[in-house]
């Protein structure tokens, strides 16, 4: 199965609805190419999460 960034992206802002996010998990355990995609988009989000210095 493959996933879209724009699902990738959903993923890493926790807006996916539990099954959608339970299949790109699964996905990613198999898939090393998958699970480099979806670590990049979470370290983005962590990113843009982080308190920014002034």
């Amino acid at each position: 199965m493959s996933f879209s960034d724009d699902i990738l992206m959903a993923y890493a802002d926790g807006e996916l609805d539990q099954a959608t996010r339970r299949a790109v998990e699964a996905a990613a355990l198999r898939d090393a190419v998958l699970a480099q995609r979806l670590a990049r988009f979470q370290a983005a989000r962590q990113r843009l999460a982080a308190p920014r210095r002034g």
